[in-house]
Parts: structure tokens; sequence; C-alpha cells
């Protein structure tokens, strides 16, 4: 498996993939809209075939991880593209996202890689109904009311005075060239406990008919097979 970035033309296949599955790429929380294509993150391949995506936003020091999909269940896919965000935000403070009530899922697979529960937000899933997307369902995962919004949050090392200066040297690069920039620093990232992961690993997902939703199982597990090949395929790395 190869964890690349994602790039300007993945959006066509990831976008396919999200209107089928969830209803778009525009997802809801703390009381906003966003589009979870338009930022930066990885692509993991297999056999030059996308096998899952993750996305993230960089806000001075934090990070928000935005959305996280792995196509195959069991391969440590999730896991992989989690470790390739957090190398990519070092010298953030914390990475964190939002999830709701009923996904439990999620809130197993992020607590046992080192996330803790940092905010509860009762009924700001019932206010996003209301305000921003009326078609939010009103049951969710495993039969739960869906209502709330949680938020996890993973503690990231502190840099040390030298890794500062080279990030901020680095401010223009790409994740993998800073990444690779890094390789001698004595920053190491958190440790990632390796676990079984659910086919959708969402913080938060664009529900049917492009409604802001919490997680679901998608209607039929998808595979790399269902999805085109990666940009560049036949071409060397």
């Amino acid at each position: 498996m190869v964890i690349r970035e994602y790039q300007e033309p993945d959006r066509a296949w990831a976008e396919a993939f999200l209107d089928e599955e969830y209803g778009g790429p525009v997802q809801a929380r703390r009381d906003e809209l966003i589009d979870v294509l338009a930022l930066p993150g990885f692509v993991a391949e297999r056999d030059r075939r996308p096998v899952g995506f993750v996305t993230y936003r960089r806000e001075t020091n934090d990070c928000e991880l935005a959305f996280i999909a792995a196509f195959e269940r069991h391969q440590g896919i999730g896991t992989a593209l989690l470790e390739a965000v957090v190398e990519a935000v070092a010298g953030c403070t914390k990475i964190w996202l939002v999830t709701t009530n009923d996904n439990l899922e999620a809130l197993r697979f992020y607590q046992r890689r080192g996330f803790r529960l940092a905010v509860l937000r009762p009924g700001a899933v019932d206010e996003s109904r209301a305000r921003l997307k009326p078609q939010i369902r009103t049951i969710g995962e495993f039969g739960i009311p869906l209502r709330d919004e949680l938020e996890l949050e993973l503690r990231l090392p502190a840099a040390s005075s030298d890794e500062r200066l080279r990030l901020g040297s680095a401010a223009g690069s790409t994740p993998v060239e800073q990444k690779q920039g890094r390789q001698d620093s004595n920053l190491q990232p958190p440790v990632l406990e390796t676990g079984a992961l659910p086919v959708e690993l969402r913080p938060w997902v664009a529900g049917a008919n492009g409604t802001a939703a919490p997680s679901h199982a998608p209607s039929r597990a998808r595979t790399s097979a269902d999805l085109p090949p990666s940009p560049g395929e036949g071409q060397e790395p």
C-alpha cells in the first residue's frame, strides 16, 4: 500500500464516491458547512487504485481531521492515513475532529488511537438541522436519536525551536516535502495503535440528498475495483 498526496484530479472519483454513498462533499460541524474535498489530504493506493483517503485543515497551531474513508476493512488503511496526517502537521499542538453521538464506530477507532473526548455540544445537531440542513435525519446509527456533537482531540508533541524553524521555512512546501525534511528530526509523532477498521471512519459526513448527517455504513462494501485508476496510472511513481 502506498500513501501519496491528494491531488486535484482525485476530486472526480472522490466526489463520485461521496455523492453515491454520502450525499456529497459538503459537511456540517461547529455550526458551519465545509467542502472536505477542497482541503489538502492523502490517498491510500494499492495496485495504483485508491483504497482510501483523508482530508484535513490546518489552522495556526491546530489541525482539523475533516474526513477519512477506508474502502477495505481490516487492512490498516485508516491508521496509515491518520499517521500521514500526524506527520504532515507536526508542529501543531493538536488534531481535532467532530463526530456525532451515534457514531460509535468512530468513537472506538479514534480513542484506540490516542484521541480523547474534549467537548460535548448537546443539541448541536438539532440546531444544524433547524438552521443549516433541515433534511438531517433524526435517527442515527443503531437507532440512536441524532442530537449532539462530540469533539475529540489528539495532543501532539511540542516542537523544538529547531523544528519550528524548519517548519517555518517549509511553510510553502507540500506535506510530503515537509515529511522528507523532517527525517533527521528528533520530533516523533504519536504512535497510533492499529486495529480493525470499519469500512468508513468519518468524523462527520453528508447524508442522503446532500444533507448533513451522521456516519452510517454504506449500502454495500466499496472496493478499489469500484473506483477508476488514480492519475498517472501506468507511470512510475
